[in-house]
């Protein structure tokens, strides 16, 4: 567009120079000339126009992008650090999890020792009730001897009409067969054998 100004300007200027062959030619040239310079700066003023539209238009988008990329910036710095604190809370909670793991395996053994151990006491607690039944048979038994033979025998002879040895001897053998059944070991489902009198 400008060298076709500059060779119109060209022509204008050297024209003058030459023989001028015709005043109205030259009137109709004059005329085309700022005809054209007319239109020339019309469409200058246009593309000025777009030109300084689109500078802006650019400006717009570089702004537009400049914030996309801050905001994309902060939104990754963001995410950046939420990742970085969900990997600490990871770390964290694994290590808390292992912990539990050996405090219930720890747990877990401490309960099958103390079950075996319970089983054991419960195995001897047994074998004691039977022994302490079968004891207390046997001292039912010698009670029930010596109230039978021994002692009334023994009473008989040395005290044949008062009876107060043999009542003596009767108040001590009951105080021995309460002695005898309080030492028993009771179960919960068992009552305890009847004294013989």
């Amino acid at each position: 567009m400008n060298k076709y100004l500059l060779s119109m300007v060209v022509c204008l200027v050297i024209a003058p120079g030459v023989a001028i062959a015709n005043t109205k030619d030259l009137q109709n040239a004059l005329a085309k000339a700022q005809y054209m310079l007319r239109q020339a700066t019309q469409e200058k003023q246009e593309l000025s126009g777009k030109v300084a539209q689109l500078e802006q238009e650019i400006k717009q988008l570089k702004e537009q992008t400049a914030r996309k990329i801050a905001a994309e910036e902060s939104t990754s710095d963001k995410l950046s650090n939420k990742l970085d604190m969900y990997q600490q809370k990871f770390t964290e909670l694994r290590a808390n999890y292992v912990e539990l793991l050996d405090s219930y395996r720890q747990e877990q053994a401490k309960s099958t020792e103390l079950s075996d151990k319970l089983a054991q006491a419960s195995q001897q607690f047994q074998q004691c009730k039977t022994d302490n039944l079968a004891l207390y048979g046997v001292n039912q038994e010698l009670l029930g001897k010596y109230e039978d033979k021994g002692f009334w025998d023994l009473l008989a002879k040395n005290e044949p009409f008062t009876g107060i040895k043999q009542v003596e001897i009767e108040n001590l053998i009951q105080t021995y067969q309460f002695k005898n059944e309080d030492l028993l070991v009771k179960d919960s489902t068992q009552e305890t054998p009847s004294a013989n009198n």
